[in-house]
């Protein structure tokens, strides 16, 4: 549930289950990646967040399929995923200021 602690053990748990391991806005918990989103936000003059999905090997989909509301920029560390990007489908969808999430908190 959302504010929650997090069980120490969840990354383990969501690998054993075959389930991705999401965290958004890492940047409040790690001062390097938060280095780096103000960086990036100052260069591109938007708001910026981290988003972290970890999945499993072989795990065919990690999210399913959906729509943004803002630019995404995806950085693939490890392994591989095949990615399938689509045209919009949905209109023109607005950028909120500052948004944080998909519900715009």
């Amino acid at each position: 549930k959302r504010g929650d602690p997090v069980p120490e053990d969840i990354l383990h748990v969501a690998m054993r289950e075959g389930l991705t391991f999401v965290c958004h806005n890492l940047e409040v918990m790690h001062p390097s990646i938060a280095s780096l989103v103000r960086h990036v936000a100052a260069f591109f003059h938007a708001y910026t967040q981290v988003n972290l999905y970890f999945s499993p090997p072989g795990l065919d989909i990690a999210t399913a399929p959906h729509q943004d509301a803002h630019s995404v920029f995806i950085v693939q560390i490890y392994g591989s995923k095949h990615w399938t990007v689509h045209a919009p489908t949905h209109g023109n969808l607005t950028f909120k200021a500052l948004q944080r999430g998909k519900r715009g908190e």
